[in-house]
């Protein structure tokens, strides 16, 4: 199963505090890898049909990623093998199986065969559980060389009905499976998998956020920070302090491991809505705007300023006719917040007041000025220089 890559976008607060937005797709199961002895010795020959009915029922229980393996009793070689990559590759599983399937002369032993199907497994991706199944008749010679090997749990479907002391000794040492769907299912069981997110973090606040970008609520600042059960996704906002260093520490059937593939980079107004929701959350649902272009239109009198879209890109666009694009995004803002966003968060005009080296205040404030004709003003009212906007004009 290909490992997911998080997302990790740095911006910035008002009041200056950095902030990181993690975002990191969660696997909900491990890939199950089935490892499938099968005897074709001369007394399992009348048992074609079973196995292929065995096989069948595999390829429809194994999910996408799962993948199983064949061997022949008595080889080391594998004979076979397939992965489930897309629903179409089940049907392809129980042929590759069944052409899989060679006779053996001489007898049916296990020890060899176990030994290559024990390495194959220590040899697989550590995020995979891998599952042992022997299909016989029980007619295998050194059956008793199962006790000496550290195998995890073996199932054993068996075929036909012949009783021999070599059996007895088989279905003391493996757990009995039919070759049916309920019972393979009950046997190939998916492992519980626990998760947690190790960080290296210290700051003011550890939020949590949804994929709507609204703010769920406060995390303790442990580290690891352990993921509830059930999470399709790692959502967490970092205030403060120093950049994270994510990694996913992963927990099922036994096994453990890391997974550490970040892709970083800083906010820009390009970037999908959803880590623009965050920001915008995280400051009190207001406009996160772009304080650059502000301050272009606190200086400029004679009202020529164009700006490019933030999220079309449209070229161009005369802010005093209006300061939204055609497709309904704020010119002066950064997260492409629309229109009819900005109109539930102000009903009325804002203005900033500017200093006089040109910088624009950080706190807008309501008024009831007019801007005539055009979208913004700029006016000198009680002493101070103030910039105007109408976020209603259009």
């Amino acid at each position: 199963m290909a490992t997911a890559t998080g997302k990790l976008w740095s911006a910035g607060l008002r009041n200056g505090a950095p902030v990181w937005l993690l975002e990191w797709t969660l696997r909900q199961r491990l890939p199950r890898r089935v490892l499938l002895a099968v005897d074709t010795s001369d007394s399992c020959v009348p048992e074609g049909e079973r196995l292929k009915a065995l096989f069948r029922v595999l390829a429809n229980i194994l999910d996408l990623g799962d993948s199983c393996s064949l061997w022949v009793l008595g080889r080391r070689e594998k004979a076979t093998e397939a992965v489930i990559n897309h629903h179409h590759d089940r049907q392809r599983l129980a042929q590759n199986l069944a052409g899989g399937l060679t006779g053996v002369r001489g007898g049916t032993w296990l020890t060899a065969t176990l030994d290559a199907m024990l390495a194959e497994a220590a040899r697989s991706d550590s995020a995979a559980e891998s599952f042992f199944l022997l299909a016989s008749d029980g007619e295998v010679f050194d059956a008793g060389a199962l006790a000496a090997r550290k195998l995890p749990r073996l199932g054993f479907v068996r075929l036909g009905d012949r009783d021999s002391r070599q059996l007895e000794v088989l279905q003391a040492q493996t757990t009995a499976v039919t070759a049916t769907e309920p019972a393979l299912k009950s046997f190939l069981i998916d492992p519980l998998l626990s998760v947690r997110l190790q960080h290296g973090w210290r700051g003011e606040r550890l939020v949590e956020f949804s994929d709507q970008g609204e703010i769920v609520g406060e995390l303790p600042k442990s580290d690891p920070l352990p993921i509830a059960t059930g999470r399709d996704a790692v959502r967490v906002a970092f205030v403060g302090g120093n950049e994270p260093q994510p990694q996913l520490l992963y927990a099922a059937g036994g096994k453990s491991w890391s997974e550490s593939q970040v892709e970083r980079q800083n906010l820009s107004p390009g970037v999908t809505a959803l880590p623009h929701l965050v920001i915008r959350a995280l400051q009190g649902n207001e406009v996160d705007w772009d304080w650059e272009r502000l301050k272009l239109l606190a200086a400029d009198h004679a009202k020529k300023q164009e700006f490019d879209c933030p999220k079309c890109h449209r070229t161009k666009l005369l802010a005093r006719r209006k300061l939204f694009c055609s497709c309904e995004r704020l010119l002066v803002a950064r997260d492409g917040i629309t229109r009819h966003e900005v109109r539930a968060l102000y009903a009325d005009p804002v203005r900033f007041s500017v200093r006089d080296d040109g910088e624009v205040s950080r706190t807008p404030e309501l008024c009831q000025w007019d801007t005539g004709n055009d979208a913004y003003d700029v006016r000198e009212a009680g002493g101070q220089r103030w910039l105007v906007l109408n976020l209603d004009k259009s």
